[in-house]
């Protein structure tokens, strides 16, 4: 896992409003952002965004059943 923190030289308070979270996939990259009054809550909002893709893309493929004919 790599964490990157890009703040593009300006300062982080607390009451910074977006954040963007991209996390790469074999498949493709993941890229979810919310906004918010402070930092804490927006990042907390993309999170379970995050998790909600996630949820999405584990989702294992339903099995096919093959049925044999019977003689």
């Amino acid at each position: 896992m790599e964490i990157v923190f890009q703040s593009h030289h300006a300062s982080m308070t607390e009451r910074m409003r977006r954040v963007e979270v991209v996390v790469q996939t074999r498949g493709r990259p993941l890229v979810v952002e919310a906004t918010g009054r402070f930092y804490g809550p927006a990042l907390s909002q993309a999170l379970g965004h995050l998790e909600s893709q996630l949820r999405r893309v584990r989702r294992p493929a339903a099995r096919r059943v093959r049925r044999t004919a019977r003689v």
